[in-house]
């Protein structure tokens, strides 16, 4: 047995969470693709508590897109939506986190 201890974070934790993706994308050329995220909020000052889950889906024509948002927690989840939409993207993301989406 080895006498190494795991180190610690020396400052206060900001947010706790777990984040599940998957990317599936069409054929070579195409803009088909889906994009599916899970997240299981634990701690967060800035968005609070719950889990949400974005699906967007292009078709071969835009006119198919489809965006869905799955929540328990409405708030939690459009805070989620809106620090996403804040983040900058430097390639074509085509995931949830542009969701054209709109909680209500």
């Amino acid at each position: 047995m080895s006498d190494r201890r795991a180190p610690l974070h020396p400052g206060r934790i900001l947010q706790c969470f777990d984040h599940f993706v998957i990317d599936l994308r069409g054929p070579a050329g195409s803009r088909e693709a889906a994009h599916f995220t899970v997240y299981a909020v634990e701690y967060s000052p800035e968005l609070g508590t719950g889990h949400v889950a974005f699906l967007r889906i292009r078709g071969a024509d835009p006119q198919d897109d489809f965006d869905l948002a799955l929540t328990d927690t409405p708030d939690m989840a459009r805070r989620m939506q809106e620090r996403l939409r804040r983040m900058t993207a430097t390639v074509d993301m085509s995931r949830g986190s542009g969701s054209a989406t709109e909680l209500e």
